[in-house]
This record gives structure tokens, C-alpha cells and sequence, in this order.
């Protein structure tokens, strides 16, 4: 009953108060809209009153359309092979997909089914866990409203294999200015903090225990490129990367990292970071650029 009541008090409350109390709960201190001043706050602001309001960042969001998106700036060669994209589960014809793919709804995140071995998959399972998916909100979760203004639908894309290593790249006014290298999930998951010079920050990020980067690096100025012309239209947004065999991949666009709740050890790097970010951004709907211009 209580599970269902906090169901129905995030579609009916307001983000802005929704926002308000996780973060209170989250920090500790009152969350500032008036006059935001950490990297936390601003990505709260950016996420109540900007990003709902932007569509090329709506479109970035969506997993299916920011394929589009890559392709238009010139990077359509960071993109997965797609294999299909459907609006519901019973669309899927599950014989024909190959033996492994990755696939995922497009209007949220951790709406993943990975699929090793296609022998090994429940089909009825993976259809009724992508049914229950495509039918949420995920917007509602942790009051991030412009993840309900995307289409939900399911695509697939090749598998790129496992333990393989996530550039998660922090974007300030088309600037890469430090990332995450990240492998693994869950209890396994090993992450380390570094600036655009490749060398460890003096924080860390949720505890976790840190990657050996050596040998995980190369490539490092193709990403740094293609991050600046991903990220250039936007105020703030990560993006994620993967490099396979040589190749780079998109992950996502993130534009509300932790939906605004990032966790910095020490503390102090939260008002540090929201430095770098100025809502001073009068564009609702800034022009991209094409990778050649960088």
C-alpha cells in the first residue's frame, strides 16, 4: 500500500517539490532554485525548467531518436548496428534475432535485457519484463519531466560483449572537462575519476573502488573530440562511450546524471563543479555542430 501511495504522489505532485524533498533527504540542506550554486542544485534547475523545454535534448534523450541525431553531426559511425525497434513486445519475432544482442526501451534507464546466448534466454520472461517497462513513466521516478515527453518503444543492437569499459565523459558548454572510466555493474562495478590531462582527481564517486586506466586510454583524443561536438549545444550533459576492437561507440546522452543527486567524496566537490556550469543559456533551441567544425 505504501509503495502504491508514493506511486501516485509522484504523478500528482509537483516535480519542482518532488525535487525538493529527495534532495533534502539526499544532502541534507534545502534545495536553492532561486539561486542554485552546486553542480547537484544546477542540474536540478536544468532539469525542472530547461531540459523539458528543449526538444533537441528530448530527442538526445531518447535512445531511438538520438540516432538521428549522431547522424546529422556527422557521427553516425558511433553508432551500434541497430537490428530492430518496436512500440510493444508482441511486435518482437524473437527467431529472428541473432544469437546475441543488447536491447533496451528507449524512454528511460536500465531498461536493458543483455543477451549472451539466445538458447539461454526466457523469451516469455524478457517479454513480460520489456512489457512492464514500455508501460512506466520513468519520468515520474526522481521528477525528471522530460523523460515522459519521449516515445516508449524497445530497439535492439548488436552485442558488444562484456566487461568491456564506459567513458563517461562531463560536458560543460560543449567542453569535456573530466570523466569517469567505468567497468562493470552492480557490487562489481570499479570506477576512477580523471581530468582531460588523464590524470586521477582528487575525489571519488559513490565509494567505489577505482579502475586501472593504463592501456584503457587509447583513443582518448577521437572520444575528447566527439564529445565537444555531441555536447555543444547543451549547457551540461555526459556522454557515454564505449570503445570496442578499435571502434567508438556512443552509450547515451545523459543530461541529469543521477537525476540531479550525484554523490561527490568529499563533499566540498559538488559547489566546486558548479562552477564550471552557467544558467545564463538563453537559447531553448541552440544549433549543433557538425563534427568537421571541430
Amino acid at each position: 500500500m505504501i509503495k502504491r501511495l508514493k506511486t501516485v504522489a509522484r504523478k500528482i505532485l509537483p516535480p519542482e517539490l518532488l525535487s525538493k524533498r529527495y534532495f533534502k533527504r539526499r544532502f541534507g540542506y534545502p534545495l536553492n532554485l532561486r539561486n542554485p550554486q552546486s553542480f547537484n542544485e544546477k542540474l536540478q534547475w536544468l532539469k525542472l525548467y530547461y531540459y523539458p523545454r528543449n526538444p533537441l535534448a528530448i530527442r538526445c534523450t531518447d535512445k531511438f531518436e538520438v540516432r538521428q541525431y549522431l547522424n546529422e553531426v556527422g557521427l553516425g559511425h558511433c553508432l551500434n548496428t541497430l537490428i530492430g525497434v518496436w512500440n510493444r513486445p508482441e511486435e518482437i519475432v524473437w527467431s529472428d534475432l541473432p544469437e546475441q544482442f543488447a536491447m533496451k526501451c528507449t524512454h528511460g534507464c536500465e531498461y536493458n535485457i543483455l543477451c549472451k546466448a539466445k538458447a539461454d534466454l526466457d523469451i516469455e520472461k524478457a517479454s513480460k519484463q520489456l512489457n512492464a517497462w514500455i508501460k512506466k513513466k520513468y519520468g515520474y521516478f526522481l521528477a525528471e519531466p522530460h523523460y515522459n515527453k519521449i516515445k516508449p518503444r524497445i530497439i535492439c543492437e548488436k552485442y558488444l560483449g562484456e566487461n568491456i569499459i564506459n567513458y563517461k565523459f562531463f560536458c560543460f558548454h560543449g567542453e569535456p572537462l573530466f570523466m569517469y572510466v567505468v567497468q562493470g555493474t552492480g557490487k562489481n562495478k570499479r570506477l576512477t575519476c580523471l581530468d582531460m590531462d588523464q590524470k586521477e582527481l582528487p575525489y571519488k564517486q559513490h565509494f567505489r573502488p577505482v579502475i586501472e586506466t593504463e592501456g584503457y586510454l587509447d583513443g582518448f583524443e577521437d572520444m575528447a573530440r566527439i564529445c565537444k561536438c555531441l555536447s555543444h549545444p547543451f549547457p551540461f550533459v555526459r556522454v557515454d562511450l564505449y570503445r570496442v576492437e578499435g571502434r567508438i561507440y556512443l552509450g547515451e546522452l545523459t543530461f541529469t546524471p543521477s537525476a540531479g543527486f550525484e554523490s561527490f567524496c568529499p563533499k566540498e566537490y559538488d559547489q566546486k563543479l558548479g562552477r564550471f556550469l552557467s544558467l545564463e543559456y538563453p537559447s531553448k533551441t541552440p544549433s549543433i555542430m557538425h563534427i568537421d567544425q571541430i
